[in-house]
């Protein structure tokens, strides 16, 4: 056994560059349970170029450099971001205040918005490198050509030295030749099957960026981040380590460029741009200038701003990282966290190889000189080296679409600060205001699912937050919409079919009759009543509102106990919406505008709810409430909705029922543009009555706030709308439940019934409609929940609790428990492939 053993020889990695990426793998490695070498192969005469000058510490890449013990040396240098500002080129705020939303990132992944130097990064990865645990570092080797064969790979040098191994890993940036040497292979011996012209072609750049660092500045303080956003131009400042100001000035040049074409600047360029730009204010009212900021600079440089997001990252043993195959745009500050997270993604894979072809640590890289070269030629076969690339390139972090969303999103907001679009211009001042927190939102969903050292513990640190990491969510790992649409289908065709019936029942003829002759004569010879043509004033909106009186005025008299019922329900579906529409996850979606919704009732009950549940299933998936705050709902506007409702809702329609004419069809002509006068009610007491709003608190110290209102609200209406149910089943005036409810089968068309009757069955049908798409939407929300391990009830068990209490207290009675019970998985528990402390 022995014998056998010591034939074996450790994986040998040879990585070229030693950046971010390069420096962050070599960590990983030393650690690995695994046998393996490395060697760096660094082209400068020093690891630490001042070039880059700061880096933004984003949660994905401050995870892994935690678990290598890099972030306590980083942290105690830098101050937290806390506090940013934004205004135009007049040094007008487009924000009403400055916002706290880079501590709602620190407080959801318990890692905050920091920016350090580049340097100082690299000189902590480099200090953590453990001579004679693997590797070691070799500067002033610039890469000259590579050749592999079927036994392994060697890299040889410019200065003529030459290394041997079994991997080759490129982390030499955007330009890299190790890149060039990849492609070469591809074209010339056929390794890797590259379309070697398309990739050429794949970076461009659109803009340019002046960056660097300056000491204190007077007026930036600590913590804090400033943007200024200009047509075709931003300039943005943070204080970061040490006090020193982190800043960049980007710029849209004259048309997109090419890799082949791509420009490069001189110090005397970088500092006539600038001169250009001395007058932007970062501050309003221009207190600070970005000539305060240029005249204590330490360090700049201009750089074209690459874009790139190469297909192929691997070819037999050669395999790229970082820069060298995903180039982002700085603007989401994830570039150089991208790059953390990828060596992270290829430690795995390269310790997992090494565990399976049982390597084990008896030498170190072969050199030209023969130094240190294995007593046995003995290595992972080839096929074996590009199944493991294959697996980092391709496996379950899904590394391909996690770049293409980052490069895709940080572009994105870069035009957009760049005022990019006429639209844009036009809108900015106005949707900035109210969209806080999204670029919060943007960091956290490239960081909930990035890849981490699988073979090193997880950071106590890293669990504790309010949004814990899943490899299952984020970027590149979306629940694709049209497959949740699919799944939710039932829902539209129960819409579609619910306005069929409507279409084939609706008595026109006989309404228009009626409404013409402003009075309705009831068939059982009852006395007749007149009709009140319209209380607004307005055409069109009388017109509508007189067609929804005439039906509460038959109702009234043909189905009481039906309508009754109805309204209860309603009530309860109605406050769900609200609740729904003042959602922080559901802040921007079509979701939102309540009054919209409750507008489009005269459509039909049951079509718009199935319709907006559709939309809301689509929307709504588990994976959009990881962060806690996501469910949260302004408290100062939910504690209205009941009494709002109970006022504009319920009041209203009872009158219409129970109360004495005319009053009962003015009530029914209000009630129509109820939604319409509970939304103006609810806007104004929110700004001019109420405490104002905590949300921005709660949103950071007490996300589930809003619980105990909420609980009261649904569990009020619920008891309401039992209570009505159960009157129903015992007071109705047919000769059963079935009569008050159950619309006749086969369907008849509106030609064939008297305005009474087709009336009736109309009004069964909207029930049956509104309450089947009930049940369908909780279904799905259960399955969601169940799929997500945070419902942990059977079937069985959900399907009798759903029909006992649907027995006992109705339709409304189980959409509001139902929808309450979803409301406290969502506060309380986590998704199962969440890491929180239990899964460390």
């Amino acid at each position: 056994m022995s014998n056998r053993s010591q034939d074996k020889r450790p994986l040998t990695v040879i990585i070229v560059g030693g950046g971010i990426a390069g420096l962050t793998l070599a960590n990983a490695l030393q650690h690995a349970p695994a046998d393996i070498t490395f060697v760096i192969l660094e082209a400068r005469d020093s690891l630490a170029s001042r070039l880059g000058a700061g880096i933004a510490l984003v949660p994905n890449g401050s995870r892994v450099l935690d678990q290598l013990g890099v972030y306590a040396d980083l942290e105690p240098g830098f101050d937290p971001i806390v506090d940013t500002g934004l205004i135009d080129i007049q040094g007008r705020p487009l924000l009403p205040e400055r916002t706290d939303g880079a501590k709602l990132l620190g407080i959801r992944m318990s890692y905050p918005l920091a920016l350090v130097q580049r340097s100082t990064l690299l000189h902590s990865l480099e200090r953590h490198l453990r001579p004679g645990k693997g590797g070691h570092v070799l500067t002033g080797k610039r890469v000259d050509t590579i050749k592999q064969d079927d036994a392994g790979v060697t890299v040889y040098c410019t200065d003529g030295s030459s290394y041997q191994g079994d991997i080759v890993v490129g982390a030499d940036g955007v330009r890299s030749k190790v890149r060039q040497e990849m492609w070469r292979a591809s074209e010339e011996e056929g390794i890797g099957n590259i379309d070697v012209n398309k990739e050429r072609k794949a970076m461009t750049a659109e803009y340019l960026c002046l960056f660097g660092v300056s000491g204190p500045v007077p007026g930036l303080g600590p913590g804090t981040s400033d943007d200024t956003w200009v047509q075709d131009l931003t300039v943005v400042a943070y204080s970061g380590e040490r006090g020193k100001v982190f800043w960049f000035v980007y710029a849209r040049m004259d048309r997109v460029y090419e890799a082949h074409e791509m420009p490069r600047f001189s110090a005397a360029d970088a500092a006539a741009f600038a001169q250009k730009h001395l007058d932007v204010p970062l501050r309003p009212g221009g207190a600070v200038r970005f000539a305060d900021v240029w005249k204590a600079r330490e360090v700049e440089t201009m750089l074209p701003l690459e874009e790139a997001h190469f297909e192929h990252w691997t070819a037999g043993r050669v395999v790229c990282l970082g820069d060298s195959v995903h180039k982002m745009t700085p603007h989401s500050g994830g570039g150089g966290m991208l790059c953390i997270e990828t060596a992270a993604a290829l430690a795995n894979a390269l310790c997992q190889l090494a565990a399976e072809t049982n390597c084990s640590n008896l030498s170190k890289p072969k050199d030209s000189n023969g130094q240190g070269a294995s007593k046995s030629p003995k290595r992972p076969t080839l096929s074996q080296i590009e199944a493991a690339l294959r697996g980092y390139e391709t496996g379950p972090h899904n590394l391909h679409r996690r770049a293409i969303e980052n490069i895709k999103a940080s572009g994105d907001l870069g035009r957009l600060s760049a005022l990019r679009t006429l639209a844009q211009r036009l809108l900015v001042p106005y949707l900035v205001p109210v969209s806080l927190d999204t670029r919060v939102d943007l960091f956290c969903d490239m960081a909930v699912g990035a890849p981490c050292i699988d073979y090193l513990p997880i950071p106590p640190r890293s669990t504790k937050g309010t949004m814990l990491f899943n490899p299952s969510h984020g970027m590149g790992k979306h629940e694709s919409r049209w497959k949740r649409a699919f799944v939710a289908l039932p829902l539209v065709f129960l819409a579609v079919g619910f306005m069929k019936v409507v279409t084939g029942l609706l008595p026109v003829d006989n309404i228009r009759q009626v409404l013409d002759s402003g009075v309705y004569h009831p068939e059982n010879g009852g006395a007749s009543v007149n009709l009140v043509p319209g209380i607004y004033g307005i055409s069109l909106v009388d017109n509508l509102s007189r067609i929804h009186n005439l039906e509460a005025v038959v109702a009234r008299e043909k189905a009481f106990f039906l309508m009754l019922s109805f309204f209860a329900d309603y009530g309860v579906w109605y406050v769900i919406l609200l609740i729904e529409s003042a959602r922080r996850a559901n802040y921007f979606s079509i979701l939102a505008p309540a009054v919209v919704w409750g507008s489009a009732q005269t459509w039909g009950i049951a079509y718009v709810a199935s319709f907006y549940r559709f939309l809301h299933y689509v929307l709504s998936p588990v994976s959009k409430f990881d962060a806690l705050d996501m469910r949260l709902t302004d408290r100062t506007y939910t504690q209205i909705v009941l009494p709002a409702v109970a006022a504009a809702h319920y009041a209203v329609y009872l009158t219409g029922y129970l109360g004495p004419e005319p009053y009962r069809q003015i009530a029914g002509h209000l009630w129509m543009l109820f939604p319409l006068f509970l939304s103006l009610g609810q806007n104004v007491a929110v700004r001019f009555v109420l405490k104002p709003s905590t949300v921005s608190l709660d949103r950071l110290y007490s996300p589930t706030r809003d619980m105990p209102v909420i609980r009261w609200t649904i569990l009020t209406l619920v008891a309401f709308s039992a209570a009505v149910w159960q009157y129903t089943l015992w007071c109705h005036d047919q000769p059963s439940i079935a009569c008050v409810f159950v619309p006749a089968l086969p369907i008849s068309s509106g030609a064939e019934l008297s305005l009474e009757a087709a009336y009736v069955e109309l009004l069964k049908w909207d029930w049956a409609g509104f309450g089947a798409s009930h049940f369908i939407w909780i279904a799905l929300f259960a399955w969601d929940l169940k799929a997500a391990g945070m419902a942990r009830v059977s079937w069985l068990v959900l399907g009798l609790c759903a029909a006992g209490v649907t027995a006992v207290g109705g339709p409304g009675a189980f959409l509001g428990l139902a929808w309450l019970y979803r409301e406290e998985i969502l506060a309380k528990r986590r998704h199962k492939d969440a890491v929180g402390p239990k899964t460390c």
